[in-house]
């Protein structure tokens, strides 16, 4: 009789432990991940957090598109942040201080539009190859003064963004929420 009594005991402390563990499991804050560079573009790609950061990104310019690689010259893991022109239209300096606290679209209809996009894992997602692009937008809340590059004006940029990626050929569709960036512009 005592033996059942302490196997019921036991059974109900297990109970309540597997319980309590479970519990703590559940109640865990999900980590937010926190840039450590002066330069970087943050988000969730499905709800799965992602962080491309850099100190020093260099000069900055794509002709007729403000792109920011971070990190710079690494080919298998970055993310890319533009703003593009008209095609005949280099960036200046006055296009990059005009984009203070603007919010830029994500259809090439209008000037200027937006383009983003990562690799990750050789897998490339750009905001190019998703077919619908409803509610996406990015807002640049600062542009301030970042010094100069062979004469060249250089800007750091602040704010936010979201927007749909996919594969080159459609495939593997992303939504891109929460996403912040402090990116360098640079005139071309």
């Amino acid at each position: 009789m005592k033996s059942k009594k302490i196997a019921g005991l036991i059974g109900v402390f297990l109970l309540s432990l597997t319980s309590l563990l479970q519990c703590s499991k559940e109640d865990k804050a999900p980590v937010i991940v926190q840039p450590t560079q002066t330069y970087f573009i943050k988000f969730k790609a499905n709800g799965v957090q992602k962080l491309f950061e850099e100190g020093n990104p260099g000069y900055q310019s794509c002709g007729q598109c403000a792109c920011s690689v971070i990190p710079p010259l690494n080919t298998t893991k970055h993310a890319n942040l533009s703003i593009c022109q008209d095609n005949n239209n280099y960036i200046t300096a006055a296009n990059i201080e005009s984009w203070n606290n603007k919010k830029i679209l994500w259809v090439n209809t209008s000037l200027p539009y937006s383009n983003f996009g990562f690799v990750e894992d050789n897998i490339s997602y750009q905001s190019d190859f998703a077919a619908d692009q409803a509610g996406s937008e990015v807002n640049i809340t600062k542009v301030e003064s970042d010094g100069l590059f062979v004469a060249k004006k250089m800007y750091k940029v602040t704010g936010n963004f979201k927007c749909k990626v996919a594969k080159s050929d459609g495939t593997l569709p992303l939504t891109i929420t929460e996403g912040q960036f402090v990116v360098r512009y640079s005139e071309d």
